[in-house]
């Protein structure tokens, strides 16, 4: 994620790649209190899902322009027990270069246009977009965003669109 900001999906990403079943490290469910509960299958499940866990293939990488994003991303990189896991670097995307062992997916989820001008919002849609075209060839890219406006200045075409909702903004992934 080359604007990782507070490591989301650098954390997901590691998760999805670990096989780490979502709410593992969590201690205490809702469902835990309802009158038939089954604590044994409860157990059962959470053994399989600890003996599921394998090693990351390959890199997980995440990177800021803000030393501050950086800073957040790897705090809750570390509660999630993945900073050994995952690189993170405090570097501009346009500055950017792929890893030497060859190709990979760019997962990213740009400035809407809540805190930033429309100006400087689409030159830096443009900008991903030239830095993925001239730089990650070949590479699988999928941006997440609640501006189509913006979206449209990556210049790059979809093989596949995804609405979804980021809370009460529609987004398209």
């Amino acid at each position: 994620d080359p604007m990782c900001g507070s490591g989301t999906l650098v954390i997901e990403a590691a998760w999805i790649a670990m096989n780490i079943a979502p709410g593992l490290r969590r201690d205490d469910f809702g469902f835990q209190k309802w009158k038939d509960f089954d604590e044994r299958a409860w157990r059962g499940l959470i053994t399989e899902a600890k003996d599921s866990i394998r090693p990351a293939e390959g890199r997980i990488i995440g990177s800021d322009v803000y030393r501050e994003a950086i800073d957040i991303a790897r705090r809750n990189i570390t509660r999630a027990g993945l900073l050994a896991k995952t690189e993170l670097y405090n570097k501009d995307f346009r500055k950017l270069t792929p890893p030497e062992e060859g190709t990979g997916i760019i997962v990213t989820n740009p400035p809407y246009g809540e805190r930033i001008q429309m100006k400087d919002l689409e030159q830096l849609y443009e900008d991903l977009g030239d830095t993925l075209k001239q730089k990650f060839i070949g590479w699988e890219a999928w941006n997440f965003t609640g501006n189509p406006f913006a979206l449209k200045r990556l210049g790059l075409r979809a093989g596949k669109k995804y609405n979804l909702m980021n809370g009460s903004i529609e987004c398209r992934f």
